[in-house]
């Protein structure tokens, strides 16, 4: 299994998709969020901040124990999200991680780049209140 962790409006085609909220959805159903890793930054930036439904494949809170199997994935994907996790609880989510990775499974994470979104914000005053 592959699974992306804090999925948001991003749902991987064949991936196990999991956020804390979210709309639970059934093999099959017709899913405009449907995407591919190497296009998950393809959708345009929406200013408006119009942000599309969460539709996940399971519902998990990731500051808890995990149900999830381990050594059941092959590879976890965390995207622009562990910046939101206090030291314990991202600490927490590593453990998790590495408990359901099979041996020689993938973790793959990363973060924002913060001196790129600085600037954003000092040259564009009106995208820095959008977010306040």
């Amino acid at each position: 299994m592959k699974l992306h962790l804090c999925c948001g409006d991003v749902y991987l085609d064949g991936w196990h998709n999991v956020d804390i909220l979210g709309k639970e959805v059934t093999f099959g159903e017709d899913n405009p969020n449907k995407t591919t890793v190497d296009n998950y930054y393809a959708r345009p930036y929406d200013l408006e901040n119009k942000q599309r439904e969460i539709l996940i494949d399971q519902r998990v809170n990731l500051t808890d124990t995990w149900d999830i199997a381990s050594n059941s994935c092959d590879r976890v994907l965390f995207i622009s999200t562990i910046e939101h996790f206090t030291v314990p609880e991202a600490q927490h989510v590593v453990k998790e991680a590495h408990r359901v990775l099979k041996s020689g499974g993938l973790f793959q994470f990363d973060f924002p780049d913060i001196y790129k979104a600085v600037d954003v914000y000092k040259n564009n005053p009106d995208e820095l209140m959008r977010l306040i």
